[in-house]
């Protein structure tokens, strides 16, 4: 079976020297999808949780943002 394309809407987060930035990109296609991990490094080592529309979780660990588009 072929799998349509999804709109998938996530938070892109930035962190520059102690300051978050949060950009919303809306209507961005991906093929295999599953979860986006966005990984940022916080003075307090806390764990942000940010619930997305078709993607479960968004980890937030080391100081760069990296997305895995990859089907694992």
């Amino acid at each position: 079976m072929l799998m349509q394309s999804m709109m998938l809407q996530f938070h892109l987060i930035i962190v520059n020297k102690a300051t978050i930035t949060l950009y919303l990109l809306k209507n961005i296609r991906f093929k295999n999808v599953r979860i986006v991990f966005l990984q940022l490094f916080f003075k307090k080592n806390r764990i942000y949780r940010y619930k997305a529309n078709l993607i479960e979780q968004l980890h937030i660990v080391s100081p760069y943002w990296c997305f895995l588009s990859k089907k694992r």
